[in-house]
This record gives C-alpha cells, structure tokens and sequence, in this order.
C-alpha cells in the first residue's frame, strides 16, 4: 500500500480548494454554455422582446420644449444695494438658488392660472389621481352596476377649488424640469407634454413669470428697505448725538486733559515720559560721578598714587605744575654734584621745590572735592526725580480707570458715526435705483417642438433586445452555476487535484440493450459501456506499479452512485480478458453483489469468513456466464468495523491478492459510513464513483479529503452513468469519445 503517495496528495486538495473559488470562465466553457443552452436563451429572449415590444408602441408620445433663461449679476457700488434688495450674484449658490424658485409651488400656480389648465384635456380630475384604480381599466357599465367602484368620483364631485388647485399644481411639476446650463449662469427650462403646443406654451409662461415675479420682489425688498434705512438713520443721528455727549461729560467729570502731540494723550502721561527720559540722563550722570570717587579712593592706596587719575591728568594747572616740578628737579640733580646739599643755591631750589608740590597737592584737592561734589548733586538730582516720577504714577493709576471708561465711550460713539454714515450712504443709493431692469432675461425662448422627445421606439428597442438578451444569458449561466455535479475529468483534476479515470456511459435507455446493466459488457462486449469500462481498467493498472497483482476498492460519497454495478461490470469484463479476478462484497449493511449476479441469496459470505474461521473455498462462487469468482456479505451482521480491523481480513485479503490477479472490493459510501475509510486503507488502489452531474461537488471533495487523509492510495474518480447526447455539448476532451466521429468502433 502506497500511503507516502496519499500523504502527498494533501497539498493538491488544498490547493484545489484555494483555487476553486477563483475560477473563471473560459471563453471556449462560455461558448459551450450558450450551445448548451440556445433554445432557452432564444425563447427568454423572445419572450421578453416581445413584451416590450408591446409596451412601446403603446407608450404615448410626449414632446419637450426648452427656453433658455440668463441670469445676470448685478451692478456692484461702493456698497452694494444688491445686498439689501435681494439681487443676484454669480455664485453656483445663487443659481440653483433661483431654479429652485422657478420650481416652486408658488409660481407654477401662478403658470396654472394664466395658462387655464383644468380646462386642458391632459389635466383633467380624472387624471389627476396618480394612483391605479379598478374603475380605471372596466367598462363604464361594470363600475356604474358596483357602486364600491364608483366611490372615488363621488368623492371628487365634493372637492374643493384649493384641492384641485393643488393637484394641477403636482401634476404640472411633475412635467417641469429646470436645470443648469453646465457651469455657465444660464438656467434651461423645460417642460413635457403630450400637447406639442402645450410644451413650448408652459415653457416660455414659467420664464415670463418668473422675470415679473423677480421684478415685483425687488420692488417690494426697495420700498421696504427705504423705508427702514430711514428710519435707521433719524434713531443714528439721536444716538451719534448722545454717545459723543457722554464722551465729553465723562472727560469733564475726571478732569482728563487731553493733548494732540506726539500721537495724543493726557497731560500726565506726557509729563510721566519727560520725566523718565530726565531720570535716565541723571541715573548716567550719576553713575559716572560716582564711577570717578570710587577710582579716586581707589587711587589713594595704590603706588601710583592720584596723579593717574584722568581728571587730574587734564587739568592744566596740574601740567603746568608738574612740569615745574620736573624742572626744579633737573636742577637740583644738575647742582647737587657741585655744591653740597646745604648750599645755598641747593636750599632755594629745596624752597622752591616744596611750594610747587603743596600748590599742586591744593589743585588736586580742589579737582577731587569737585568730583565728590558732583556725585553729591547727581544723587540729588536722581532723589528728587524720582519723587516726582513717583508722584506722577500715582495720579496716572488714579486716572487709568477713568481713561478706560473714556475710551469705551470714545470707541462707541465712533461706531455709532460710521454706521450712521453708512446708512447715510446706502439711503442715498436706493434713492437713485433703477428697478426697472429685471437681473434675468430669455435669450432663448421655447418653440413649438416638431418631433417627440418620447419615446425613442428605435433606442427604446435596441435597449430591450439587448437587456432581453443579457437576462437570457446571466439566467443561462445561472442554471449553469447551479449544476452542482461534476461532467468531465478536466473539472475533477482543476478542482479536486486528482486524476480523473473517465466517463461511463449510461446505456439504460439505448435500443437493444437490457435493462440489467450488469449483463451489458457480457451482450454486447464492442459497445460504449464496454469500452468505458475496458478503459478505466486499463487507467487504473497504469498508476500501479505491479500490474499484475492488484487491490482495488470502489467506494463513493452517496448511496445510489452506481458503484456495484460498476464493479461487476469491470469484474466480468476483466474476466473475459482471461485475468483471475474475484470481487468482494463489504457493504455488510446494504448488500447488492448476489443479486447484481444472480445470487439466489445472500446466504454464507464474509461474514462467516471473517468470524467462523472458513475456508475462502468455502465462501467462493463462480459467474458462470464470465468465470468471475465472488465472496457475498454474508449473514449474521455485526460490527463490521471489529471484522474490517481483524488480523483474520488482513489474512483473507493476502491470501486474494496470491489466488487472484485483481481484487475488486465493494465498499460502502464514505460519507455514509467509515467501513470505506479502513478498506481504502488496506487496499493497493481506490477508485470513487460518482454520478455524473448529480452528486454534489462538495460531498465529492470531501470523500476524496478523507479517503486520502487516511492515507490510502486514491486512483482517482470515475464518473458514472454519463448521458452521452448532453455531455457532448459541453466541448471537454472526454466529452469526444461517444461522438459520431468514433461510432464506427462500437456496435451501440
């Protein structure tokens, strides 16, 4: 048994199933699909097109007529008396502003009105119901007989003039369609009718209308306005008046001086300024005097002493003293090695010498009481501005309140003078408007059509035959989708990943055969059904790699696949072909092997093998029409799991395979019960029948999920009881071999 070979068909069903939902249809499937499928799509299709055939030549003509209306912006100003008056700009907002006033319930009463329409035929009460009566469609005698027919005119003779007003109102929008001209300011007003003239009549009455009515509003909005903005202007002028009175009383009031330089301000704030800019001057001044005693006290300590000093330094009487000093000096050095230090000559210059330094040591006294002078004023000077600064901040905060107050007042009545003069203005241009030119005007007024806008018969036909036909083909392909069965090997391999073993003709209904299926390949061995048989024989020693020893389980999804039959069939047919063959009833539950060849009971079978210990001479019988030998069920029932698991089947099953060259077993449906799952197991091969285009996709998936997840060695699938005229429709390869082409080589 080949279960690596099972094992590495998972990935196949797995992929097949990942694939199976993303397959499209090929254009070759589609073709076939309308071939199959022609005489119910040509009867839909007709029986669509006929209708509404009928339907459009029924249809009553209707006719349209447009005029063309431009809406043009306003005369802008200064300020602009189309805000006040309601008149147009060029905005899409305002556009559709007006359509939608065009639209409106007001002035198409007013259309309704001018053009008498409850006198036109296509506005009669009678049509005006919009709804579907019984009345409507019987004779005139049968509603008149039924008085619960009759009860809508009885109703309609008590209605009201406003009600009726309002139903012509309904009806008449309904036939009025008004729209923009692309993204220019041109409005289309179109309105259809059965009445060619009516059309182009309502049309160019909705745009007249329209343009007195937009002519009356601006008149109206003028003299309202006028009279409001004068109004408006008298309680400004009182209010102008009393703002700026406030303004003053209150300046007053807190002794709030204002002055008109610098940009304006009270007189305090700018005495505040000059102050802080004298302070700041004085603070420098006072650092620098104050920077000059530091150095000078600085200086008395230091080697250099305070004739370093910069002030000392340009002093002139400093210089002039200093260089009488350096003279004196000079002389005495020149002296004093010529005479001695008490000399005469060298005392005067000693003299002399002494009353220059006490004069210079005078002026440097008098320059450095100087500077600590000036830093004394400085500090005064910075004290007493301060005081005043201080002072002057605290009438500034005790005015601050009073200037915020101020300016409030300032701030209103200055409001109250601007909007004053802007109603000044505005009452000046309403006074020289022109009301006598309307914002819209027709360009393009309505003529009385030629030709009906509806219906287009040729379009409208064109469209049915070709919406007919798109339902004839999605209805064609529907069905097909629904088709939930396989109907050729190509369909197993892409959907289930694999093989497909080929089609078995059903011969059931074809003169000349038997109706036992069973005896086919033994009466008619060169027929169809042989043949299939023959070929799936031959399919499935192909994939087994000792052709001459060989176990082979047939099972399915369902009850009622043909599989017995199948595999009595192939037996003989193997038979015939000189192979030893025997074939193995397992399906304990529903057993059918005796009677498909002839049995007269079930009688001693496997069952009796399995638990009795018998020979397998015991429970063998012959065909004697073909020389295939069988083993029936058998009696007795029990657990068939228990026997199926037993070393004693594993023995019966050897012992088969070393008697016989082929072994057939039929086993019950996988999806039924799990006696098929263990027998696939311990055959070498497994073949699942399906019906063709009957059993379920899905239920033959999963057979084929099971059966290798229990690692037997799938053959692959072989559809049964395949009707050959139909699935020759279908274009797939194998759908070839029962054509006309490849009749000569079968008897049937």
């Amino acid at each position: 048994m080949t279960t690596m070979k099972s094992l590495s068909l998972l990935p196949n069903l797995r992929q097949a199933d990942s694939t199976k939902a993303n397959a499209g249809i090929e254009l070759p499937e589609l073709i076939a699909i309308i071939r199959r499928r022609k005489w119910l799509i040509a009867g839909v299709t007709s029986v669509i097109f006929a209708g509404a055939l009928a339907g459009i030549v029924s249809l009553t003509e209707r006719f349209t007529a447009t005029t063309a209306v431009l809406i043009e912006p306003s005369a802008g100003a200064a300020l602009d008396i189309n805000a006040i008056v309601s008149g147009f700009s060029a905005d899409a907002e305002t556009i559709q502003s007006q359509i939608e006033i065009m639209k409106s319930r007001r002035l198409a009463g007013r259309v309704v009105e001018k053009l008498e329409l409850w006198s036109h035929h296509e506005y009669t009460s009678d049509d005006l119901d919009g709804g579907f009566s019984l009345g409507s469609i019987l004779p005139i005698a049968v509603v008149d007989a039924l008085p619960f027919l009759g009860g809508d005119s009885a109703e309609a003779a008590f209605e009201s003039e406003n009600d009726l007003r309002a139903r012509l109102v309904t009806q008449f929008l309904k036939s009025l369609t008004i729209s923009g001209a692309g993204r220019s300011r041109v409005i289309d007003i179109t309105f259809e009718s059965e009445d060619r003239l009516l059309a182009a009549l309502a049309s160019n009455t909705v745009a007249e209308l329209y343009i007195v009515d937009e002519l009356e509003s601006r008149f109206e909005a003028i003299q309202g306005a006028t009279t409001w903005i004068n109004n408006r202007v008298t309680q400004l002028r009182d209010q102008v008046a009393q703002s700026e009175r406030a303004v003053e009383e209150w300046r007053s009031a807190n002794g709030i001086v204002e002055t008109a330089a610098d940009g304006g301000g009270t007189v305090i704030r700018q005495q505040i300024t000059t102050i802080n800019d004298q302070l700041a001057i004085a603070r420098g001044d006072l650092a620098e005097s104050q920077a000059k005693v530091s150095a000078i006290e600085r200086a008395r300590t230091s080697p250099i002493g305070l004739s370093s000093l910069p002030d000392i330094i340009a002093s002139e009487a400093v210089q002039q003293l200093s260089a009488q000093a350096a003279d004196i000096r000079q002389r005495l050095a020149l002296n004093e090695s010529a005479y001695g230090p008490r000399h005469p000559i060298m005392i005067s210059l000693q003299a002399e010498l002494g009353d220059v330094d006490r004069r210079m040591a005078n002026e440097i006294n008098v320059i450095l009481e100087g500077t600590r002078n000036q830093a004394r004023i400085g500090r005064a000077r910075v004290d007493e501005l301060t005081r005043t600064l201080s002072t002057l901040d605290g009438q500034s905060a005790l005015q601050s309140e009073a200037l915020v107050h101020l300016a409030t007042l300032k701030s209103i009545a200055g409001a109250d003078r601007l909007l004053l003069e802007s109603f000044l203005e505005k009452s000046n241009i309403t006074g020289n408007t022109d009301l006598s030119q309307s914002n819209a005007r027709i360009i393009s007024p309505a003529e009385v059509p030629n030709v009906a806008a509806f219906p287009n018969r040729k379009l409208m036909a064109v469209g049915s035959l070709g919406f007919a036909l798109a339902f004839a083909l999605a209805l064609a392909f529907l069905l097909e989708r629904l088709e939930g069965g396989f109907r050729s090997s190509e369909e197993i391999e892409r959907s289930l990943g694999v093989p497909g073993l080929g089609l078995i003709p059903e011969v059931r209904s074809v003169p000349g055969f038997k109706r036992v299926l069973e005896e086919v390949v033994l009466d008619n061995p060169l027929s169809h059904y042989a043949e299939a048989l023959r070929r799936l024989y031959t399919t499935v020693l192909l994939q087994e790699g000792d052709p001459k020893k060989s176990s082979i389980v047939f099972t399915s999804a369902m009850p009622g696949e043909g599989k017995t039959t199948v595999v009595v069939a192939l037996g003989r047919v193997i038979a015939a072909m000189g192979r030893r063959v025997v074939v193995i009833d397992c399906d304990f539950r529903r057993p059918r092997l005796h009677k498909a060849l002839g049995a007269s009971t079930n009688g001693r079978g496997l069952m009796q093998l399995l638990l009795d210990n018998d020979e397998v001479s015991d429970v063998l019988e012959e065909d004697p029409r073909s020389g295939l030998h069988f083993i029936k069920a058998g009696t007795d029932f029990v657990r068939p799991m228990n026997l199926l698991e037993s070393p004693r089947f594993r023995e019966v099953l050897a012992e088969l395979r070393e008697r016989y060259d082929i072994v057939l077993i039929d086993a019950p449906p996988v999806l039924a019960v799990s006696d098929g799952l263990m027998l696939a197991s311990r055959a070498d091969q497994t073949v699942i029948v399906a019906k063709w285009h009957d059993t379920q996709r899905e239920a033959i998936g999963t057979t084929v999920k099971q059966v290798a997840e229990a690692g037997a060695n799938i053959a692959g699938v072989v559809l049964n009881q395949v009707n050959v005229s139909k699935n020759s429709n279908y274009r797939y390869g194998d759908s070839m071999l029962y054509t006309k082409q490849f009749s000569k080589y079968y008897t049937q």
